[in-house]
């Protein structure tokens, strides 16, 4: 029993195979739908809308087509870099070409059938570039400081209505785990405008500094009182205050306590009508602050 059903197996593998190539050798109709690509001069940029893409009716032997379907490179260019004028493309002419695709296939029809081109003023400026990669360090690792890319603007060229509408370049989206050492990042660049912007560099390198992260605590730090006028005097209960930091090792074991200021304004805490303050942390650079203890604390304003 158990061979019968191999051969049967065996038989319709064959016979599904058989079907396959028959029917491939049949006369298929079939629409794609490919970029169309504009060459240009660096003096040059369209003023109009021109389509990012071109439906294309095609006819031809089921082998020859599924080479088309297949091949990720597809696109319609046409060379526009000698036009000294406003132009209309016939998108049918010399197609095969083109596209790049044997003349054994047929075209039936190309939506649109033209494309107008007109020129308009050439402008460029550099906008930042976003980043858009996320990094996740492995646990007890921590990222140190903010990354730093290169370049961090990129000058985009092109119609000047479109150019002024641009206020940045985004990467592309990205997630990278379990790091634990420094890392260099190369992202892509993202065009997500018109075929007529066009990016001076296409990706950007991004570096991230990792170190193992540590936390400290700072003990008894006193809490200095902003514009204080000379005939008055705060007294803060309890007076001084306990501070956490996180941070890589190397970046904490550097940091003394006289780098960490902690403070109120004198206007606050004249202002306060709950009977209660919290004091504001700036912790050195890459240091993030992770707790005080007490969190809020009483005041005494008295007349010297």
């Amino acid at each position: 029993m158990k061979k019968n059903i191999h051969i049967y197996s065996v038989a319709l593998i064959i016979a599904v195979i058989l079907w396959l190539y028959l029917s491939l050798n049949s006369s298929f109709n079939y629409s794609i739908e490919v970029p169309l690509r504009l060459q240009m001069s660096d003096e040059q940029s369209t003023g109009n809308n021109v389509p990012d893409t071109l439906t294309i009716a095609l006819n031809g032997n089921g082998w020859d087509l599924l080479s088309v379907v297949l091949n990720p490179d597809l696109e319609y260019r046409y060379d526009i870099s000698n036009f000294k004028r406003d132009a209309k493309i016939v998108t049918m002419q010399q197609a095969n070409e083109r596209i790049g695709i044997p003349f054994s296939i047929r075209i039936n029809s190309i939506d649109p059938d033209t494309v107008y081109v007109s020129y308009g003023n050439v402008s460029s400026k550099y906008v930042p570039v976003i980043n858009n990669i996320e990094i996740e360090p492995r646990i007890g690792y921590d990222i140190v400081g903010r990354p730093s890319i290169s370049p961090d603007s990129v000058k985009v060229s092109g119609p000047a209505a479109e150019i002024r509408k641009i206020n940045s370049v985004q990467t592309e989206s990205k997630l990278i785990s379990d790091v634990n050492s420094d890392l260099l990042v190369n992202a892509k660049l993202e065009n997500k405008f018109s075929a007529s912007v066009k990016l001076e560099t296409t990706d950007v390198s991004i570096s991230y500094q990792i170190e193992l992260s540590a936390e400290k605590t700072f003990n008894d730090l006193t809490i200095k009182i902003d514009n204080l006028p000379p005939e008055n005097e705060v007294l803060l209960i309890p007076p001084t205050i306990s501070v956490t930091l996180r941070g890589g090792v190397d970046e904490l074991s550097g940091i003394d306590a006289s780098e960490i200021n902690v403070h109120l304004s004198f206007e606050e805490i004249y202002a306060d009508t709950l009977g209660f303050v919290i004091p504001k942390i700036d912790t050195p650079p890459n240091i993030e602050l992770l707790g005080i203890v007490p969190d809020r604390f009483q005041y005494i304003i008295k007349n010297k």
